[in-house]
């Protein structure tokens, strides 16, 4: 597992040369007291949790099959 610091900045413009944009498409399994997201990253499929916290949060991500992706979104909003 790794440690994520939460930042958010406020952008004036958008940087140059950002590249090709990738469609990403997510939803939350669970969301206190920790989080359990489903994200879909161009043709790679990720399951990731987050512990508590507001600026630092154990973070573990796992690349998994498309079916199971699919099948998770699905619980979502159930």
């Amino acid at each position: 597992m790794e440690f994520e610091l939460e930042k958010k900045f406020l952008l004036k413009q958008m940087p140059e040369g950002l590249g090709v944009p990738v469609l990403v498409q997510q939803g939350y399994i669970f969301t206190e007291p920790f989080e359990l997201r489903v994200r879909k990253k161009g043709v790679n499929c990720f399951l990731t949790f987050k512990s508590e916290g507001d600026e630092e949060r154990v973070e573990w991500e796992k690349e998994i099959p498309e079916r199971i992706y699919n099948e998770l979104l699905t619980k979502w909003g159930e």
